[in-house]
């Protein structure tokens, strides 16, 4: 048994007022007795419980700032990498953009040179075919006028 714990003799005596308040007195003084020792650890144990409590919030909201410390760092390189990425992607499509705006120019000035040439030799065989075909119509009509002459009786 603690010392919190009552030690009473129960009292068998059956006088009735006399044992009764008998019994009560000695009840009433062992519960004074006793109870000064157990109430006595009680204010210093309370006392250490807040102590405990306030090192454990203090110790909380430590751990909690440095999660969340780490969690802005975190947040942060994230950003960080993502904007140079970005500046990568960016970097990466304006070359692409004019490299395609390169062979889109090269691809045009080849076109217009082809489509040059195509016409200046069409326009060369245009104009050898119609040379050709007015040699063609002078011989005819000069062939036709001779033999209008050599059948009106012209001399040759």
């Amino acid at each position: 048994m603690t010392s919190c714990q009552l030690r009473l003799k129960p009292a068998f005596s059956f006088s009735f007022p006399t044992a009764l308040s008998i019994s009560v007195r000695s009840l009433a003084s062992a519960i004074t007795t006793f109870r000064g020792p157990c109430l006595h650890g009680v204010p210093g144990k309370v006392s250490e419980t807040e102590l405990v409590r306030a090192q454990l919030e203090e110790a909380k909201s430590r751990v909690i700032n440095e999660i969340r410390s780490e969690l802005i760092a975190i947040r942060n390189g994230f950003e960080t990498k993502l904007g140079e990425l970005m500046k990568d992607a960016v970097a990466s499509l304006t070359n692409v953009g004019a490299e395609v705006d390169s062979e889109m120019k090269g691809a045009y000035e080849r076109s217009l040179s082809k489509i040059v040439a195509d016409t200046q030799s069409a326009k060369n065989e245009i104009e050898e075919s119609t040379t050709k075909l007015v040699r063609l119509i002078n011989d005819q009509k000069a062939a036709a006028l001779k033999e209008i002459a050599h059948a009106a009786g012209a001399p040759d």
